[in-house]
């Protein structure tokens, strides 16, 4: 019996239970296998904002976006049965967190909607044929978990049409519309969309070198799940980077992107920890202190209304308080091709500054003053992407060059 408790401190709550584990991954696994979890369920109120928008997070590889993710999808999953919705947010695995104080949004979106979760983790190929081959497994997944279960609900004509030998070749383009459509005629309500890992399968073409046919196959994909789909109520994707304007993103004109820098800064706090979350953790399960953690796991920053918040990544902070040491869990986690072979091609200027950095030492940038932070950040994310912890100093508007120093820590 998981001895469950929630620990709060300001705007912070923890729901603490048997201990922390790197095992789980989604919101449902925690809760499963008695795990502390740090509540990140204020995401929910945030994405349900904008009635009806289309949310694109952008954050760092193993920062929280699936576990954010496959929360929102818990709170807004109608049971797989049709009728009303069931269950009581104070009797589920919500009880005592953030979420549950808005007790409007709870009643009117808690277990209300019919939801897609796509996952494009697994979408690649050395290939375009090999990604197609692995985008059918993914489709035909969905397919098979929507028909079993709802053998009674859903058209038999719908499973046949796409399951029968070359049914999903034809209308591949168009197959995950398909779906929503078919989710939306069950449940008689609009669909809700989630992506994980959006921007891997481009990647991997762009590693391949098959980018203009992956591109042009994802914008029809995209274009026409999102776009111009009037069963889809409001949908959310998470990824790594933006995938530039000429990539099939530029097609969807209607998305806000939310990087770590945004102006609107909703989600700030809401993916990887915060120190005080991080406090939290090492109270409850590690005789390892905050101040131990901080050099090694406070590696990332993002824009707030409140000022710049320092953040940890999450997958080397459960690493530490599970094993109860300070190593470099995060080395060797994943790879982005496409930066490391830009790396190689990048000028001695570049190279001669990057050494800089991974000895510790600082990189003068020079820039025009009539630059806002905003501008800043941008210009630093889109020249730097996520390889430097960068930090900003306070000034006002003045005359002649601004010189912001960039420095690189030995963080995770």
């Amino acid at each position: 019996m998981s001895r469950r408790r929630v620990v709060s401190e300001g705007d912070v709550r923890v729901v603490v239970q048997d201990g922390v584990y790197s095992g789980p991954s989604s919101f449902a696994q925690f809760d499963r296998q008695n795990a502390t979890y740090v509540d990140k369920s204020l995401a929910i109120k945030a994405f349900l904002r904008d009635r009806g928008g289309h949310h694109l997070i952008l954050r760092p590889r193993r920062c929280g976006k699936s576990y954010t993710l496959s929360m929102i999808r818990e709170f807004l999953q109608h049971p797989l049965k049709r009728g009303p919705s069931t269950g009581d947010i104070t009797t589920s695995q919500f009880a005592g967190t953030a979420i549950t104080d808005y007790c409007e949004l709870v009643s009117e979106h808690f277990r209300q909607y019919p939801v897609l979760y796509i996952d494009l983790k697994d979408v690649h190929g050395t290939t375009f044929e090999e990604m197609m081959i692995s985008f059918d497994t993914i489709v035909l997944d969905l397919i098979g978990r929507l028909c079993t279960p709802y053998s009674d609900l859903v058209d038999e004509n719908f499973c046949k049409e796409l399951c029968v030998p070359g049914g999903l070749e034809r209308r591949r383009r168009s197959a995950l519309k398909i779906i929503t459509r078919e989710l939306q005629r069950v449940y008689q309500k609009d669909v809700v969309v989630l992506i994980d890992e959006y921007d891997s399968p481009m990647h991997s073409a762009i590693e391949h070198g098959y980018i203009t046919l992956a591109n042009d196959f994802f914008a029809a994909v995209f274009g026409s799940l999102l776009k111009s789909n009037d069963a889809v109520f409001t949908s959310m994707m998470v990824g790594i980077c933006r995938i530039a304007k000429s990539g099939w993103l530029s097609s969807l004109n209607h998305v806000k992107i939310f990087p770590m820098h945004a102006e609107d800064d909703r989600y700030a706090k809401l993916f990887l920890f915060t120190e005080k979350e991080v406090e939290i953790l090492c109270d409850n399960h590690s005789k390892l202190s905050v101040e131990l953690l901080q050099p090694r796991y406070n590696g990332y920053a993002a824009t707030h209304h409140s000022g710049l918040v320092k953040l940890y990544n999450p997958f080397s902070v459960i690493r530490a308080l599970e094993a109860n040491k300070i190593s470099n869990f995060w080395v060797e986690t994943g790879r982005y091709s496409p930066l490391s072979q830009n790396l190689w091609r990048a000028g001695q200027g570049f190279h001669d500054n990057l050494h800089l950095l991974l000895t510790l030492e600082s990189v003068q940038l020079w820039w025009m003053s009539t630059l806002t932070s905003q501008a800043t950040m941008l210009f630093l994310t889109r020249s730097l992407g996520s390889l430097v912890l960068y930090r900003l100093s306070n000034h006002r508007g003045s005359f002649g060059p601004v010189y912001v120093s960039i420095y690189f820590s030995n963080t995770e």
